[in-house]
């Protein structure tokens, strides 16, 4: 009989004791309480070393020509690549950030989306179409973060969800920068920040945060392009809502 493999929920890996772990709670606001704790202890940690903005883009410069002659002597690492990678996803967002105008106001842990604001709501928004907010967006409160991705349906997603995740572990997916990349991969872009079309989800992210990406057809579309351009297969929509049958084009920008 062939071994099970037993390992800790990711969810319980920032706990610090029995009374951090929230994933048997099923009373919301306690759930949050305990989500809110561990998220605040880690964004105080983290605001110790926090870097300003010129100073991110700077580091990520220096990261792209160092890989860049690793590659050019010929001896690239894999894990290097995958470090790359994400650094363009922040990247990414920082420059949807800028489009949108958010300054660094979106760092703070406790902020909440300008959307969210009376005078943006009356704003009529000359953003990409991929950036400018839905009804969700001006009506419920959020982090900005969830603002940059250029993926509205996958935006509304989130907002649907209310309190039931941990947005932290989420955002830390799509996001961070972590020790293994390969692992914690949620999202891949290969081109213009605010172009949906070059984005690509993780096999990995799709597994975890199925729900984040329902309905998400261009989102689909896009990643089995860059799949297929690679040689691998395509992902399969779990939900039925995109089929892979005539769809691994990239189309026209779609706003999904």
């Amino acid at each position: 009989m062939p071994a099970i493999s037993l390992e800790q929920m990711p969810q319980r890996a920032r706990a610090r004791g029995p009374d951090e772990d929230w994933t048997g709670i099923t009373d919301p606001v306690e759930r949050k309480r305990i989500q809110c704790r561990i998220n605040q202890r880690d964004y105080t940690i983290r605001s110790n070393c926090k870097l300003t903005e010129t100073q991110q883009r700077q580091l990520m410069d220096q990261f792209e020509e160092w890989v860049l002659s690793q590659r050019n002597t010929g001896s690239p690492r894999m894990e290097l690549l995958l470090t790359l990678v994400q650094f363009n996803v922040v990247r990414a967002l920082l420059a949807n950030n800028t489009t949108l105008g958010f300054g660094l106001d979106w760092c703070d842990c406790d902020a909440i989306s300008p959307f969210n604001s009376t005078l943006r709501s009356q704003t009529r928004f000359s953003y990409p179409s991929s950036l400018r907010p839905t009804p969700l967006q001006r009506t419920v409160a959020h982090h900005p973060w969830v603002d940059f991705v250029p993926i509205p349906a996958l935006r509304d997603n989130i907002l649907r969800q209310g309190e039931d995740y941990d947005d932290w572990d989420l955002c830390t997916d799509l996001v961070e920068i972590v020790n293994t990349p390969s692992d914690r991969m949620g999202l891949v872009v290969w081109g213009e920040p605010s172009d949906p079309r070059e984005w690509e989800m993780t096999e990995s992210f799709l597994r975890k945060w199925t729900w984040v990406v329902r309905g998400c057809e261009g989102l689909f579309r896009s990643t089995n392009y860059w799949r297929r351009l690679r040689g691998e297969k395509p992902l399969v929509d779990p939900y039925g809502v995109y089929s892979t049958v005539g769809g691994e084009g990239r189309g026209e920008s779609w706003g999904d």
